[in-house]
């Protein structure tokens, strides 16, 4: 714009000669690098040289500045996506109670499909003691879904067998068949294979298809950890 200003050619060379001086130079930001680093690379796209004077608009200045801003931008967003997914993994949920959800009513909430899923992959692997206990979690959570045993985290087999005794007598002694399936390879480290696997998944489908006599809702329910030494329908990751 200063030149602009001055019609002479020798006074705009004068300015120039003055302007180019020490004093008047000032250590570029960190957005004009990247916009010169990323100019230089669009000119050399389109086959200029660093120095190489074109009739036409170059992309520094402005424009690669401009550039810049939004890479910046765009990386600024990334790292915040990467910390709101890392932070709802690992830090605790929140209930609506302000109180920390622990990691057994996480799980509980965890839908049947999922646990089917795991279940599957694990067998797969004949990893049999980890799928003895993703399907028993599965039939757990299909018991909740459809009102049979009382939709709370961390209750012992004992707890859920009293339960499908009110809500459904018929299963009684499938779902007892199936808690020893899960718990005497899970608590007692007896060995498991897929002929238990089999079997517990018959127990499974016992139970479910069972009549349902009435709702868990008309029942009440027995605080989860009444039983001293009580073993939670989870059980460990060990």
């Amino acid at each position: 714009m200063i030149l602009q200003d001055i019609a002479s050619d020798s006074d705009r060379a004068d300015v120039r000669e003055v302007m180019s001086r020490p004093e008047f130079q000032y250590p570029k930001s960190i957005m004009e690098r990247v916009g010169d680093w990323i100019a230089e690379q669009l000119n050399r796209i389109f086959d200029r040289g660093p120095g190489e004077v074109s009739t036409g608009s170059t992309f520094s200045g402005g424009v690669g500045t401009l550039i810049g801003w939004v890479i910046l931008a765009l990386a600024v967003a990334a790292v915040i996506v990467i910390v709101v997914l890392v932070v709802r993994r690992w830090v605790p949920k929140q209930r609506e109670d302000g109180e920390e959800t622990s990691e057994v009513e996480i799980e509980h909430r965890r839908a049947a499909s999922e646990w089917s899923r795991q279940a599957q992959d694990h067998e797969s692997r004949g990893e049999w003691k980890l799928a003895m206990r993703a399907r028993y979690r599965e039939l757990v959570r299909r018991l909740v879904d459809r009102g049979q045993v009382a939709d709370l985290a961390g209750r012992t087999t004992g707890e859920l067998l009293t339960d499908i005794e009110f809500t459904t007598p018929a299963a009684v002694e499938d779902f007892h068949t199936a808690c020893l399936l899960f718990e005497l390879p899970w608590y007692a480290d007896v060995a498991t294979s897929e002929v238990e696997n089999a079997r517990f998944r018959e127990c499974s489908e016992a139970v479910l298809g069972a009549p349902v006599e009435q709702s868990v809702a008309g029942r009440p329910t027995v605080a989860v950890g009444r039983s001293p030494g009580a073993r939670e329908q989870g059980g460990g990751d060990g």
